[in-house]
């Protein structure tokens, strides 16, 4: 027996051979597996780009909501010193600082650390 040489028309069988190489069909290796397909360098550049700009973009969101966050925290703030303050500012009839206010503050303030 002399040695058999595969080619095409061994591997894709009778029915291959009259239709020709089918196009749609995966690519093979010689022992009939299927090879797996690797993007070609724009599909990889594209990716990789795609990436990048989603990287971005998440980088933008976070960076809003912590901006959000601050300014959400400033207003608290500031709020709750305009309020102390207008305590504080108040005056009896006789144009004396009220006591009782002071105290609520000093109060509230000691309330607020526990």
């Amino acid at each position: 027996m002399g040695k058999v040489k595969k080619g095409k028309s061994a591997l894709s069988g009778s029915s291959a051979s009259s239709a020709g190489p089918s196009t749609s069909a995966r690519p093979v290796d010689s022992e009939g597996k299927v090879k797996k397909s690797r993007p070609n360098n724009f599909q990889r550049a594209k990716a990789i780009f795609d990436k990048i700009q989603q990287d971005k973009q998440d980088a933008k969101e976070h960076k809003q909501q912590e901006r959000e966050k601050r300014e959400k925290a400033m207003d608290k703030y500031n709020k709750n010193k305009q309020k102390m303050n207008r305590a504080l500012k108040k005056k009896n009839r006789k144009g004396q600082p009220n006591l009782g206010a002071q105290v609520a503050v000093i109060l509230e303030k000691l309330q607020g650390k526990k």
